[in-house]
């Protein structure tokens, strides 16, 4: 099992080690069960920071404790767009504020064309709509699609 504790001291339920091969999966299955976006999540391990790819062997019990921080590498930016776009289609309040909390690109469109207000918007989730104008976000943003575009791109509509 893995034994995950938040900074703050708290003990997430316990992780089967036959649930998750190596940390990405197991910042994947944290965000599927409490929300925490991957791209601010950091786990270490006796003090240790582990990389994504680390492998979790079949030991007994493992523990490690969970940071979330701002995104911080090249890579990590665009992922935190892209869960902020997710966030907001899902209709995410908590997660839609730690992400523009830690500097997620509030107006960075998807491949259709859409960002994060707009599909807020149409899927009607208002208190996300309100927190992301009140965080800037540019409310007259255009969708630049071509007709085949629009065609095939139903992601936010």
């Amino acid at each position: 099992m893995i034994h995950v504790w938040t900074v703050s001291g708290q003990e997430l339920p316990a992780i089967s080690l036959e649930d998750v091969r190596d940390v990405r999966d197991l910042k994947s299955t944290l965000r599927r069960l409490h929300g925490f976006p991957i791209c601010m999540q950091q786990l270490l391990h006796n003090g240790n920071s582990l990389e994504d790819s680390t492998q979790l062997g079949p030991s007994s019990d493992m523990s490690m404790q969970l940071v979330l921080s701002a995104p911080s590498s090249a890579k990590q930016p665009r992922e935190a767009a892209n869960e902020l776009l997710e966030a907001c289609e899902m209709g995410s309040l908590l997660v839609t504020r730690l992400l523009l909390e830690a500097g997620a690109h509030k107006d960075e469109q998807d491949t259709t064309g859409y960002t994060a207000l707009m599909c807020a918007a149409s899927h009607g989730h208002e208190e996300i709509v309100q927190l992301l104008l009140e965080a800037g976000a540019d409310k007259d943003a255009r969708a630049q699609l071509s007709c085949m575009q629009q065609a095939m791109a139903p992601r936010c509509q």
